[in-house]
């Protein structure tokens, strides 16, 4: 009977150690090139270390205070004048956009509070896993945003996905971008590099980190992007298309995606690096001529050319793992999908002048 017991305990154990989702954790900076204080904010975030870095999400909020001066990298979706992420203080750090954590005095307190913060949400296992993966157009800078969600317990209520867009090392040329700066000069206490720089550090000297460049959902996220009942085991999906504006480095967005509570509360994260892991299309008339159907697929999917000879087919999940790689040397392919699970995943076409991605919904 013990030896019974014993191991029922240890599965039941096991399938939660298992079954934990990884908590990736959002934190939003308040923070704007009006703010003298907030280069702080910025030494802040490059000081702050940890083994679990992958985890950490940081983007930097630039909020007017208000419309004069304003800031030239405000977001868009996130005006000032509708804006409900007002922060506390400049700089200040948002976990999981609601839990305000002070940023100061200086800067070895920013970065312990920073720390404590991280550590205690670190620690938690949420409900529920986000992924996040793109197509990306380099021709027309077009870019199709897929965010989905792994539920591992049951949820009701209004539940949101949203999205934003953040680029990292932004730089400006025109006066607009000057920082201004109260640690000049040795004042208030010290923070780093802009204790020697001048007030206001001209723009020729800044590089603003994980800048928020677009928040599709403001701060509740996308009305009516998940319905009301969510229930374990299944996954849910959501899609939308963005235009990378010609002055955005492409090679420095990362696209985050969360799942909040209609209030903004922040459940789980997940980001993709726009670039990284994703597969550009390299010969947009060869993509034309592929075609995979049905689509959405339950069975078997057909991927077929009707002019190159495809080598090899890849499919991999919406996270970028590899599930499958089929070497085919023919025109046409038919794929056994039963093995797969409900959800979406990205079928990489290759051929010897092209390689070409395609989303493949199964139901």
């Amino acid at each position: 009977m013990k030896k019974v017991l014993f191991i029922i305990v240890y599965v039941f154990l096991t399938f939660n150690l298992f079954s934990q989702n990884e908590h990736y954790v959002v934190v939003l900076e308040g923070t704007g090139t009006w703010c003298g204080a907030c280069p702080r904010g910025i030494i802040i975030l490059e000081e702050f270390s940890t083994n679990d870095s992958m985890f950490f999400i940081p983007i930097c909020v630039h909020e007017p205070v208000s419309t004069t001066p304003g800031d030239p990298m405000e977001p868009e979706g996130l005006p000032y004048s509708t804006s409900n992420y007002y922060f506390n203080a400049f700089p200040s750090f948002m976990f999981e956009g609601i839990d305000d954590v002070n940023a100061g005095p200086s800067v070895e307190d920013g970065v312990q509070n920073l720390t404590t913060a991280f550590n205690q949400r670190r620690a938690m296992h949420p409900p529920l896993s986000v992924a996040v993966s793109s197509e990306y157009n380099e021709n027309t800078r077009e870019t199709s945003i897929y965010a989905s969600t792994e539920l591992s317990e049951n949820l009701s209520g209004d539940y949101r996905f949203n999205v934003v867009i953040v680029e990292d090392s932004v730089t400006g040329t025109t006066p607009e971008y000057d920082q201004t700066n109260y640690y000049a000069d040795g004042g208030l206490n010290p923070c780093g590099r802009f204790s020697t720089f001048p007030n206001p550090v001209p723009a020729a000297q800044m590089v603003f980190p994980h800048v928020a460049r677009k928040f599709f959902g403001e701060k509740s996220g996308i009305e009516s992007s998940l319905p009301e009942n969510l229930i374990s085991g299944e996954t849910y999906n959501y899609d939308l298309s963005y235009t990378v504006p010609d002055n955005y480095n492409v090679n420095k967005i990362t696209i985050v995606a969360w799942v909040c509570s209609a209030d903004g509360r922040i459940i789980n994260a997940n980001y993709q690096d726009l670039i990284h892991k994703t597969t550009n299309i390299n010969n947009y008339n060869n993509d034309n001529q592929i075609s995979i159907y049905p689509n959405p697929a339950k069975d078997f999917i057909t991927i077929s050319s009707k002019s190159i000879i495809i080598n090899k087919v890849e499919i991999n999940d919406i996270s970028g793992k590899l599930i499958k790689q089929i070497n085919v040397n023919n025109n046409k392919y038919v794929i056994n999908s039963t093995y797969l699970k409900k959800g979406i995943y990205f079928v990489k076409i290759i051929s010897k002048d092209s390689i070409i991605s395609k989303k493949l919904i199964i139901e």
